[in-house]
């Protein structure tokens, strides 16, 4: 399946009011009361929910499987391997039977731990049954098939499923009962910093796994490993991908939920929810690709990111919600790579950067919500790229952002198509090369009602409930759509709190003329961005004013 999205290189330059800070180090408002929340509030407060309800079958029927066998994603299906050979792992308590006998694979079973090494090709493994003390570890040369079908596996003290050697995992769920819990987690050793990687301007699925795959061999390159150094609910050493129309639910004690030396792909169909006590949610070392499914991910208790790749990461469909509230460094989405998000629903609630590209983030399409109780909404090291989709972002109070590009560095925001409404104690200005324009309030911000922008003075185009309270400093809201167009003039109103089933995390989907009231009026649009209302001086050095 191939996805060609090409976004133009664009760059310039622009001012803005105050910075929104980059280097949490240096931020003087960690640690103590997340900034721009009350203090006692968390995350929750800003309604994401963990939903597990399947998305419709209509998903999966529309998946497009790759059979070109020079594609480079050609590998991502099950269906293009051959599994001919199964092998049933049946869990009952303290004891795990193997059956039946295939040449070319050994079995060794201690209690209900078992452990797998295959010379053979083409084998299916049927993981089944429950213990509370077991675990499965496979080691093959070739692309292992693990089908869970209705397992409960809790291991105490290790992963539940561990795959080493196979260049493909294949996890397919056929069931809509399957649990996994790992325990102790060992030390690991020091690896090498990822290689640097100046980016590109104009994306696609295609490039980014190749950039996945070039960052692989770097890793091997470099990386000093201990024998089960890496640690994770589920773990494999290379490549892993989730399908199947059932569900699993992983309880992570350790550093991860989900973790692949390679890439973690979710495919259209099937169900996770990963509840992290300590680690990260799904991490893996190049690249993270999720086409379709639901991927939930409950990091609230842990210290850790939610989503983290080391390398490049793409949302495509589905349903993927993350909740990350451990404080600083706990962003919600994370990629040290390009990130690209060209589909589904992303719904985001964090302590720190809900998202957060350490290079270009692009948004092409999808409905996103994003929201930072202390930090940026979205945040790009890189430009920051708005093409499509309806985007709502909430970022922290100022100098926190909604919305936030590398300017230090001479990177842009640039908004060229889609519907945005953004809130924080600033954000990034939109680069006048920005083929849609954007306008710019500045001023109080509460959560007793809702805010919009109309065209003349009675026809609300953007309007978003307000879910907190930016204190005396102010706050600024951005709304740019195709609606608002230089040559016209637009209002800033305000009024009661939408009904909350008409909206998208706050987002009006259908605007009601009769609600609102006037605040600012601009004049006739002169540039791509406008400025109205009022804007605080930057802050000086050290604490912040009372909120």
């Amino acid at each position: 399946m191939k996805h060609q999205l090409y976004i133009p290189f664009l760059c310039a330059t622009a001012f803005l009011a105050f910075s929104c800070t980059n280097d949490k180090k240096q931020n003087p408002h960690f640690p103590g009361p997340p900034v721009g929340m009350v203090q006692g509030e968390d995350i929750s407060f800003f309604g994401v929910e963990l939903d597990d309800t399947p998305l419709p079958l209509t998903e999966v029927e529309n998946e497009q499987i790759e059979t070109s066998p020079s594609a480079s994603n050609y590998m991502d299906y099950v269906e293009n391997t051959q599994f001919n050979k199964q092998v049933e792992v049946t869990f009952s308590g303290n004891k795990a039977t193997v059956a039946p006998s295939i040449s070319g694979v050994s079995v060794n079973t201690i209690g209900a731990d078992v452990s797998i090494s295959s010379s053979a090709t083409g084998v299916e493994y049927i993981v089944k049954g429950s213990t509370d003390n077991g675990s499965l570890s496979i080691s093959s040369p070739s692309n292992v098939k693990i089908s869970l079908s209705g397992c409960h596996v809790k291991n105490p003290d290790g992963s539940a499923i561990s795959v080493t050697s196979a260049p493909y995992t294949y996890i397919v769920l056929a069931s809509d009962d399957n649990y996994l819990e790992d325990g102790f987690v060992l030390k690991e050793s020091k690896k090498n910093q990822d290689p640097d990687d100046d980016g590109a301007a104009n994306y696609s699925i295609d490039d980014l796994k190749k950039q996945s795959k070039q960052q692989a061999k770097a890793n091997a390159s470099g990386v000093k490993k201990k024998k089960n150094s890496i640690k994770g609910t589920v773990l494999t050493e290379h490549n892993l991908v989730f399908s199947g129309r059932g569900k699993l639910h992983i309880e992570c004690n350790s550093k991860s939920g989900i973790r692949a030396d390679e890439e973690v792909e979710f495919r259209p169909g099937n169900v996770i929810h990963v509840k992290s006590h300590e680690g990260k949610g799904v991490s893996a070392k190049t690249g993270i690709l999720v086409y379709g499914g639901v991927l939930n991910v409950d990091a609230s208790n842990s210290s850790k990111r939610g989503i983290s790749s080391k390398g490049v990461l793409a949302i495509n469909g589905g349903r993927v919600c993350v909740l990350s509230s451990g404080g600083e460094k706990c962003e919600g989405i994370e990629s040290k790579g390009v990130m690209l998000l060209n589909g589904g629903d992303i719904c985001v609630a964090a302590s720190d950067d809900a998202i957060n590209s350490s290079e270009d983030l692009v948004v092409n399409g999808g409905r996103i919500y994003a929201c930072s109780s202390a930090n940026d909404g979205l945040d790009a090291n890189g430009n920051l790229i708005i093409n499509g989709g309806t985007v709502v972002v909430s970022g922290g109070r100022a100098p926190e952002c909604g919305l936030d590009a590398n300017e230090e560095d001479g990177y842009r925001l640039y908004i060229h198509g889609g519907r945005v409404i953004a809130t924080g104690g600033n954000h990034t200005i939109p680069s006048e090369k920005s083929r849609q324009a954007s306008i710019i309030y500045g001023g109080e911000l509460d959560s007793t009602g809702c805010i919009g922008v109309a065209s003349g003075e009675d026809h609300p185009l953007l309007t978003l409930n307000l879910k907190r309270n930016y204190g005396k400093m102010g706050g600024q809201v951005l709304f740019s759509s195709e609606q608002i167009i230089q040559g016209s003039p637009f209002t800033i109103v305000k009024g009661n709190a939408i009904n909350q089933e008409n909206t998208f995390f706050g987002l009006a989907i259908t605007p009601d003329d009769s609600n609102f009231r006037l605040v600012e009026k601009t004049d006739v649009l002169k540039s791509q961005v406008t400025k109205i209302g009022t804007f605080p001086a930057p802050p000086s050095d050290g604490p912040m004013p009372p909120q």
